[in-house]
């Protein structure tokens, strides 16, 4: 069977067909207008932009009935008692936009995409002078006419038998220095005998991977700026335009992917320029901001998030909204996780093939991943269908494009490489992230669900409940101990499937990060609700001495679970335990309203647009629609979308959202519609006094016409 054509899914929410024609009003049809105009942004040498696309409302539909909604993920509570309101979350991404906060405290942006000057090699002349008596002053200058290009371009062979090794390293390490890339010099054997071999550099050749190394630090660090694409895509995406693999690419956290977002990424001994290239094959990858630093860039190496978002088709007082805002200052939001890390399909969660793999029913995570679900594009029903009806993987791998690189492509291809019933293996194939992705979201769904039962308790501190230690040492291990999504993990570099050789002075540091709170403790004031955690859970965590404690025996039992069972001998499925903050307040939150006629219209300056001194966007006075602004800071592994929800006060889903947008739309035609029949009334009715009087004049000429003709008669009779 053929390849079937992916017409694309990526663009996931709100972006509703564009029926709009010009000179209907701003609802007309069912969506937004894009701007179409991007001649001033080719003007600019940086690459422009990427588009908003648009799906079609089929998709929509089909999202509206099957995506998770909150009360699924165990999200059902609230902190403040102020009303809520009604606006639409990423409209557009470019409404979402969110920017790194590195570990000392500054916020990460792309300000410089210009390339720092490459270093000069330091030529020792007397190194220089004794390399050149090794190989011999006609060759060294045959070297250099090669290089320059006076000469042709041939291998040039040197005997090297004579020489130690430390002699040929000096000779390979001078002609790096001296010629950089255009030389590639190597040692071969020959004869028995060993040679220098001295070649003009070839494109289709590679690289030699024995260039020296000459930038201030091993590890080059970087600022990536993408536009709807998620961390591991556009570090996906940058390995492949580098010939390197995924896993060589660091970062410190993950971010959204419907929004426009800014991070430092991190590679070992990769120049500036490759990378700089690299990003140019992507429109909607940009890098800069180039330094070299002795260490790697490693994940949780960041304190928070910078959010600014649009919030659109605000219609509540403006009063009302700033009290709700208020009240997020004072009072926090609750730390859930948000709908992000469950997936987006109702039918399968993330947190079903979580459960799946702790409990080692491999067959049955791999079923569940690859399950046919309601509410997907055709393309993947059809590969979903094919695997399900004829277990093949290898025909149904024939359904991806080359270049597909999710989840089901990764295991679908080690199903069909290592037989269609070795599921361990298969899954083994995938990286590991995508599978901690999985047994991460079953925590999680557990913690939202044992935080939205202790909210209920009420908002003061209880004996028994967990609180971190104030030990300064311990505040550091946990940096190093968890990830940023606030989930530990074991060392990745240690794969033995032994975990029971663990010491116990590494067991228990997980467990000396907290302590259970005594009526004293409450008492002295020390603490406040915001200092309250509550576990993730594993086999090396402390649980609440009170009733909490108690849920979690009773949640995992449901599904034959306990906490020792969460050690398995497959080290990748062993769940340590961690700890969470269960109330959360935004830093430095500011706000504002600023109206705006059209829902193409952009809000919020990018970095992008910032560096290319772009004009940002300014409120419209004769706008009709309004937006809320808003500029905020969290913490690490703390979800924007829970903030939202404190002060909407109401579900964040797609589903919800995509309702809520219709509407607005809806209401949006309605209100043109009334203005235009009322436009047609006022029309009509002015055409009517108009009739009337053209009539009334036309009468008035009439009877004077009548008189004069009968007065005249009259004088002619006289």
């Amino acid at each position: 069977m053929g390849k079937k054509k992916w017409t694309g899914h990526g663009d996931r929410k709100r972006n509703h067909k564009n029926t709009n024609k010009k000179g209907k009003g701003k609802f007309a049809g069912n969506a937004r207008n894009h701007r179409q105009d991007n001649s001033k942004r080719f003007q600019n040498p940086i690459k422009p932009e990427a588009k908003e696309s648009n799906p079609n409302e089929e998709f929509h539909s089909r999202m509206e009935k099957f995506n998770l909604m909150e009360k699924d993920i165990g999200v059902t509570e609230y902190v403040g008692t102020t009303p809520g309101f009604n606006a639409v979350i990423k409209s557009r991404f470019s409404d979402f936009q969110v920017n790194e906060i590195d570990l000392d405290g500054n916020v990460v942006k792309l300000t410089d995409t210009s390339l720092p000057k490459k270093p000069e090699p330091a030529i020792n002349a007397e190194t220089k002078e004794q390399v050149i008596g090794l190989i011999g002053q006609e060759t060294w200058d045959s070297i250099v006419e090669i290089s320059s290009g006076t000469k042709a371009a041939s291998d040039i062979e040197v005997d090297a038998e004579s020489l130690t090794k430390e002699q040929r390293g000096m000779v390979h390490n001078m002609v790096k220095q001296m010629f950089g890339s255009s030389i590639v010099s190597s040692t071969i054997n020959k004869d028995d005998k060993k040679f220098f071999k001295f070649s003009k550099f070839k494109k289709n050749a590679g690289n030699d991977q024995r260039t020296k190394w000459l930038w201030p630090g091993e590890y080059t660090h970087f600022v990536v700026y993408k536009e709807n694409l998620d961390t591991m895509k556009a570090a996906g995406d940058l390995s492949q335009g580098l010939n390197t693999n995924t896993k060589s690419i660091t970062y410190a956290g993950t971010k959204d992917r419907r929004a426009k977002t800014t991070q430092w990424f991190c590679l070992r001994k990769r120049e500036p320029e490759r990378i700089s290239k690299a990003a140019d094959m992507k429109k909607s990858i940009h890098v800069g901001n180039f330094t070299f630093k002795d260490e790697p860039l490693k994940l949780g190496h960041l304190s928070g998030n910078r959010f600014r978002i649009a919030l659109r088709h605000i219609v509540h007082p403006e009063g009302d909204i700033e009290l709700s805002l208020q009240g997020l200052k004072e009072n926090g939001f609750i730390n859930y996780y948000g709908l992000q890390r469950f997936g987006n399909n109702s039918t399968v969660p993330t947190h079903q093939v979580g459960l799946a793999l702790i409990k080692g029913q491999f067959k049955e995570a791999c079923e569940l991943i690859l399950k046919p679900r309601e509410g997907e594009v055709t393309f993947m029903k059809q590969i979903r269908e094919h695997w399900w009806k004829h277990r093949d993987p290898a025909a149904a791998l024939k359904f991806f494009y080359k270049t597909t690189y999710g989840v089901e492509a990764k295991l679908l291809s080690g199903l069909a490489r290592h037989g269609s019933n070795d599921f361990v293996n298969s899954l083994n194939d995938l990286p590991r992230n995508m599978l901690l992705m999985y047994i991460h979201s079953y925590q999680s769904l557990i913690w939202n669900e044992i935080a939205s039962k202790r909210i209920k308790l009420g908002l003061q501190l209880l004996p028994g409940d967990l609180v971190f230690v104030s030990d300064e040492k311990v505040t550091t291990q946990i940096k190093e101990l968890i990830d940023d999504d606030g989930i530990s993990f074991e060392d990745e570099a240690d794969e033995e499937e032994n975990p029971a050789e663990e010491s116990q002075e590494t067991i228990s540091v997980y467990k000396s990060l907290v302590k259970p709170l005594t009526d004293e403790d409450i008492a002295s004031g020390k603490y406040s609700i915001f200092d309250l955690v509550l576990p993730l859970p594993g086999h090396d965590i402390s649980y609440p001495t009170n009733e909490t404690g108690q849920w979690y025996i009773d949640r995992l039992a449901k599904d034959n679970l306990s906490s020792e069972k969460l050690k398995t001998k497959h080290r990748t499925y062993s769940l340590c335990g961690a700890y969470r903050k269960v109330l959360v307040k935004p830093k430095d939150l500011s706000w504002y309203f600023m109206k705006y006629k059209s829902d193409s219209d952009d809000l919020i300056q990018s970095d992008l647009e910032e560096l290319r001194k772009e004009e940002p966007p300014k409120s419209a006075d004769d706008g009709e629609l309004k937006a809320l602004i808003l500029d905020f800071c969290l913490p690490t592994a703390t979800y924007a979308t829970m903030l939202l929800r404190e002060v909407f006060k109401g579900d964040t889903s797609a589903s919800s959202q995509i309702k809520l947008e219709n509407e607005s739309i809806a209401t949006g035609n309605e209100k043109r519609k009334a203005e235009e029949n009322c436009m047609d009334e006022e029309e009509n009715s002015v055409k009517k006094i108009k009739v009337d009087v053209e009539d009334a004049v036309k009468v008035d000429v009439e009877d004077a016409v009548k008189v004069d003709v009968e007065d005249a008669v009259k004088v002619d009779a006289e």
